[in-house]
């Protein structure tokens, strides 16, 4: 399952690739943009989660997929690389289709390895959105006090 807003860049080619695995008879869907609800409910289906990122801002879908205890196949793009230190990733260092696929096949084919990430997804710490307030607010107040 495919689950993201078509992008004005890479859209129409990802469309294109959709269209031509579904023709060729592999079970691919592609959602588009969902609704929380809907999002939830494939985390519930998944087993893991690929997100090969280029260029990550944040990375909160990863963080979302190792919230409900799932591998991910992901990048060490942009702020990734502070998302993915908590384990539970599969990195791809060269992002490429076949690298791509190496990851996703890996988590396929290897029990022993996607129990691994699924213990390390599981066992994370993560942090609320209230525990990153506080620590902002920590910080300004640090701020005003060295003045």
């Amino acid at each position: 399952e495919l689950i993201g807003a078509q992008m004005r860049e890479t859209g129409l080619e990802a469309a294109s690739a959709v269209r031509r695995f579904q023709e060729s008879g592999l079970p691919v869907q592609w959602h588009g943009a969902t609704s929380d609800s809907e999002v939830e409910a494939a985390y519930e289906r998944a087993d893991f989660v690929a997100y090969p990122s280029f260029y990550e801002g944040f990375g909160l879908p990863v963080i979302e997929a190792l919230r409900w205890g799932k591998p991910v196949v992901t990048t060490e793009c942009g702020s990734l690389r502070e998302v993915v230190q908590g384990g539970g990733c599969h990195l791809i260092e060269n992002p490429s289709g076949g690298a791509i696929a190496a990851g996703i096949r890996r988590l396929l084919d290897d029990s022993e390895y996607f129990a691994q990430l699924q213990k390390e997804a599981i066992d994370r710490k993560h942090r609320s959105w209230d525990d990153h307030s506080v620590e902002i607010l920590d910080f300004i107040e640090e701020l005003r006090s060295s003045r």
